[in-house]
C-alpha cells in the first residue's frame, strides 16, 4: 500500500453550482471563500472572453482547486461547507462576469455562429443592400445585444427593442416623426420578418446559456498549513506570480498587529477589489467592521503591501502611484534597504527584521523617508501648469537608497536607537543629496542597476562623500549636452515634463519658482518660438531635424509669455511695441532687461538672423549661459576643484 496521503478528492461540478458557491448569498449549503495569500485580479478582458469563448466552443476546462475549511465547517449548526478558492480565482471571475450579464461579451464572431445572414436579412429589409448598408446593420445587432442586460423582456429582450435600436441608428428615424411611426408599424406587422428576429434572439439566449457546463473541480482536504505552498507551486505553472504575490503565502505565519490606520485602510481596499465583483473573502470574514479591522493581526505581506501604498498617497514626489490593489515593491524595497538586508535576499525579510518592533521601525522610516523628501521638495515640487500627474525623474533604487542612507546615519541597527552626530551628519547629507540626485539623473546612474547597487550605495555611505566638484560638474553638464540633447530631433520629440532637461531647468529656475519651500506652477516657454523654428524647418526639404526643444530654447515662466508675443522673440515683441509707440525707450530698456532676467537668456546671445547655423550657435551659447547659472546659484552646495 502506498505511503502517499491521499488529501485530493476529484468531482464534477456545473457552472451554476460554482456561481452559487462563490456568491456572497448561496442557495445550496457552501461557501466559497478567498484566502488573504490570493493574489488580485489581473486578467484583462480579452482573456476572459477567451476563456468563455473556449467555453462555448466545448473545449475542456482546466479544474479549480479549492480547500475544504472542515473545522470551520463544524463550527457551524447547519453543516455548511465551507471552501477556500486555492487556484482558478481568475477563471472564476471571468465566469461571474459573463453569468451576470452574458451580452456584454457578445461580438461579431457569437454572431457569426448563431445566424451568419441575419445582418443581410434585416439589411434587405431595411433598403440597406449595400456592402456599407449590411456592416453597419451587423454593427448595430451586436451593439444593441450587448446592450441588453439579461434576456428579460422588462430589460428590453424583445424584437420591438431591436427593431427601435435599427430604425433609429441605420435609417436615422426619429422618435415621434411619422415617418418613424409608419416605419416601424410596417415592420412590426411583417409576420416574417419578426419571426426572424425571434428565432434569433433565442439562438443567442441558448448559445450564452452556459450554466450545465461541467467543471472538473479537486478539492484538497490536507492541512491547512500546506495551502500556501500548494498555491505557490500551483501558479508556478501558470500565469506567473510575482516575487511579492510568492511571499503571500510564504510569509502567512509571520503576523502583527499595524497601529497605523491609514495602512490598515490600503490593505483593505485590495479586499474590496474582490468584493466588488461578489467575492467573499476569509479577510472580510474574520473582520467584518472597523473595530474588528483595527485589532486583527497581519501578515507581513499585507503590511508591507498596505506600507508602500501609503508610502505612495504620502509622497507622491518620491514614489509613483500605485493601483489600490496591486503589491508594489516600495515597502519590501525599502524596509529591506534600511534595516540592511540585500534586495535578493528579500524572502529573509521576517526572520531578519523579528526582533525590531514593527510601529518603531516604521516610524524611523518615515522619518527618514520625511527627511529626503524635505531635501529634495523644492526641486520636485515645482510642477508645470496643467500638468495633474506628478513628474517623477528617479528610479525607486535611487530614492530608496537616500532614505535608506539617512535612516543608517540615523539610527542604531539593534534597537533603532539615534546615533551619536546625526545632527552633524544630517546637515552634510541635507547638501549632498540634491546634488548627488541631479548628478546621477543625468548620468543614468540608476538605470537598469541592479541591488548591488543600492547595497554599495547605502555600505559605503557614498552620499556622506563631497559631491561633483565645479570641475566635474562642467564635464558632465557638457558631455550630456553633446550626447542627450544635441542629437535631438523635432520629429516625435516635444517638451515632456519628466525629462532630465526639466529636471536641470527646475535646478536652475529653483530660487525665482520656490519662496520658503512653497512651490510655484511654471510655463515652459521657448526662447526661439516654435512656430519660427518650424518655418525655418520647412524651408529645406531635405531635412527635417532640428533641436527646437533642446533644454538651451527652454525657459520655466511663471506667466505664459507665448500668449502675448506668439511668435516673436522678446527682443522683436519689445522693439515692434517701441515702434508701435505703445511703449517708450525707457520702458523697452526696462522690459527688455525683466525678460532677459526672467528667461536667463541676454539679447548678445540670440541671433541676429535666423538660420540654421545661427540657431545652432544659439543654442550652444545659451547652454554655456545654463551652466555658469547652475553653478552659480548652487555655488554652496559643490566643493571646490581638488588641488592638483
Amino acid at each position: 500500500m502506498s505511503s502517499i496521503p491521499d488529501y485530493a478528492e476529484i468531482k464534477i461540478w456545473l457552472v451554476k453550482d460554482l456561481m452559487d458557491a462563490a456568491s456572497k448569498e448561496p442557495v445550496k449549503n457552501w461557501q466559497i471563500t478567498i484566502p488573504e495569500f490570493q493574489r488580485r485580479l489581473v486578467w484583462p478582458e480579452n482573456k476572459q472572453k477567451e476563456l468563455i469563448t473556449s467555453i462555448k466552443k466545448g473545449f475542456p476546462f482546466g479544474s479549480l482547486l479549492l480547500f475544504e475549511d472542515i473545522e470551520k465547517g463544524k463550527k457551524d449548526a447547519s453543516n455548511k461547507k465551507y471552501y477556500n478558492l486555492i487556484d482558478g480565482l481568475q477563471r472564476t471571475h471571468a465566469l461571474k462576469r459573463y453569468t451576470s450579464n452574458p451580452n456584454s461579451f457578445f461580438s461579431d464572431t457569437d454572431l457569426d455562429e448563431i445566424d451568419n445572414e441575419i445582418g443581410e436579412f434585416v439589411a434587405r429589409e431595411l433598403g440597406q443592400e449595400s456592402e456599407q448598408g449590411r456592416n453597419n446593420v451587423r454593427r448595430e445587432i451586436v451593439n444593441w445585444v450587448k446592450s441588453v442586460e439579461g434576456f428579460n423582456a422588462t430589460k428590453g429582450w424583445e424584437t420591438s427593442g431591436l427593431i427601435q435600436k435599427l430604425i433609429s441608428e441605420i435609417l436615422k428615424l426619429q422618435p415621434g416623426t411619422e415617418k418613424y411611426f409608419t416605419t416601424t408599424g410596417r415592420l412590426q406587422y411583417n409576420g416574417l420578418f419578426i419571426n426572424r428576429l425571434k428565432i434569433f434572439l433565442e439562438a443567442v439566449q441558448q448559445q450564452a446559456d452556459i450554466n450545465d457546463v461541467k467543471i472538473p473541480i479537486i478539492i484538497f482536504n490536507g492541512p491547512a498549513s500546506d495551502l500556501p505552498t500548494v498555491f505557490e507551486k500551483l501558479n508556478a505553472q501558470g500565469t506567473t506570480l510575482s516575487k511579492y504575490e510568492v511571499f503571500a503565502a510564504q510569509w502567512m505565519g509571520y503576523r502583527n498587529h499595524i497601529k497605523n490606520k491609514k495602512i490598515i485602510d490600503a490593505i483593505w481596499k485590495k479586499y474590496e477589489a474582490l468584493v466588488d465583483e461578489s467575492f467573499t473573502s476569509d479577510a472580510w470574514e474574520d473582520a467584518p467592521d472597523d473595530k474588528s479591522k483595527r485589532e486583527r493581526e497581519y501578515s507581513l505581506f499585507e503590511y508591507l503591501f498596505g506600507f508602500g501604498q501609503h508610502l505612495s498617497d504620502i509622497y507622491p514626489y518620491l514614489f509613483e502611484k500605485i493601483d489600490p490593489d496591486k503589491p508594489s515593491s516600495i515597502g519590501f524595497n525599502l524596509v529591506s534597504a534600511c534595516t540592511g538586508l540585500a534586495i535578493k535576499d528579500m524572502d529573509k525579510l521576517p526572520k531578519h527584521t523579528e526582533k525590531l518592533e514593527q510601529s518603531l521601525l516604521e516610524k524611523c522610516i518615515l522619518e527618514a523617508t520625511a527627511f529626503v523628501d524635505d531635501t529634495l521638495k523644492s526641486i520636485l515640487s515645482v510642477r508645470q501648469h496643467g500638468l495633474k500627474k506628478i513628474s517623477i525623474y528617479h528610479t525607486e533604487y535611487q530614492i530608496i537608497s537616500m532614505i535608506a542612507t539617512a535612516f543608517k546615519i540615523r539610527y542604531e541597527r539593534e534597537n533603532l536607537a539615534d546615533i551619536d552626530g546625526w545632527k552633524t551628519n544630517r546637515s552634510k547629507l541635507e547638501n549632498h543629496i540634491v546634488m548627488y540626485y541631479l548628478y546621477d539623473v543625468l548620468r543614468g546612474y540608476w538605470k537598469g542597476s541592479g541591488d548591488s547597487t543600492l547595497q554599495d550605495t547605502v555600505s559605503n555611505l557614498r552620499y556622506l562623500n563631497a559631491p561633483p566638484s565645479k570641475a566635474t560638474w562642467e564635464n558632465i553638464l557638457g558631455a550630456w549636452f553633446a550626447d542627450e540633447q544635441i542629437p535631438l530631433v523635432h520629429k516625435g520629440r516635444y517638451v515632456r515634463d519628466q525629462t532630465p532637461e526639466i529636471l536641470l531647468l527646475k535646478y536652475i529656475y529653483v530660487h525665482m519658482l520656490t519662496v520658503f519651500k512653497n512651490a510655484k506652477r511654471y510655463h515652459v516657454e521657448h526662447i526661439i518660438p516654435v512656430g519660427k523654428l518650424k518655418t525655418l524647418l520647412r524651408k529645406d526639404d531635405n531635412d527635417d531635424k532640428m533641436a527646437i526643444n533642446v533644454i538651451s530654447n527652454l525657459s520655466l515662466l511663471e506667466s505664459k509669455v507665448n500668449t502675448i508675443k506668439g511668435d516673436l522673440t522678446f527682443v522683436e515683441f519689445l522693439e515692434k511695441q517701441r515702434d508701435d509707440e505703445k511703449i517708450t525707450k525707457q520702458e523697452f530698456e526696462s522690459k527688455r532687461q525683466d525678460f532677459e532676467d526672467q528667461l536667463i537668456c541676454g539679447v548678445d546671445v540670440l541671433p541676429k538672423e535666423l538660420t540654421r547655423s545661427s540657431y545652432d550657435d544659439f543654442v550652444t551659447a545659451r547652454f554655456d549661459v545654463l551652466k555658469a547659472e547652475f553653478l552659480r546659484v548652487w555655488r554652496d552646495y559643490i566643493p571646490p576643484d581638488p588641488q592638483t
